[in-house]
């Protein structure tokens, strides 16, 4: 009876491992790909900016308001 016992907690204590282990495997990959998301807006943003001269031509076709705060000052 003991040892069925035993082998029964030893069996639990491995699934256990097993799911925390699978868990810590989803939560990598989860991290990895908002990563890799922010990765690509940071680098939309930066493709993004405008120097003054264009804001100016920008200004003149009324779009100042939308593209003012893409603006990076040099």
């Amino acid at each position: 009876m003991k040892e069925r016992s035993e082998k029964v907690r030893g069996e639990k204590e491995e699934a256990e491992e097993n799911e925390q282990k699978e868990k810590k495997k989803k939560n990598k990959q989860k991290k990895k790909k908002t990563n890799k998301q922010k990765k690509k807006k940071t680098k939309r943003k930066n493709e993004m900016v405008f120097t003054v001269d264009e804001l100016k031509r920008y200004a003149a076709l009324k779009y100042h308001k939308r593209a003012s705060h893409l603006c990076r000052r040099t």
